[in-house]
């Protein structure tokens, strides 16, 4: 599991408030991507690379 997965599951156990506009996938190869809204109302995108494809 990548740290975008973990950390996505985290904040999906702990009902911290946030909402995922778009859950976790591979956007291409080596970047994976989610879309979450904050408590207030903020949108925030997590994006995990592999350095190996940077």
């Amino acid at each position: 599991m990548s740290g975008i997965d973990a950390v996505a599951a985290e904040l999906k156990k702990k009902k911290k408030g946030v909402e995922f506009t778009k859950d976790v996938h591979t956007a291409r190869p080596g970047t994976r991507i989610c879309f979450l809204r904050g408590p207030q109302g903020v949108s925030i995108e997590l994006l995990d690379r592999d350095p190996k494809y940077t």
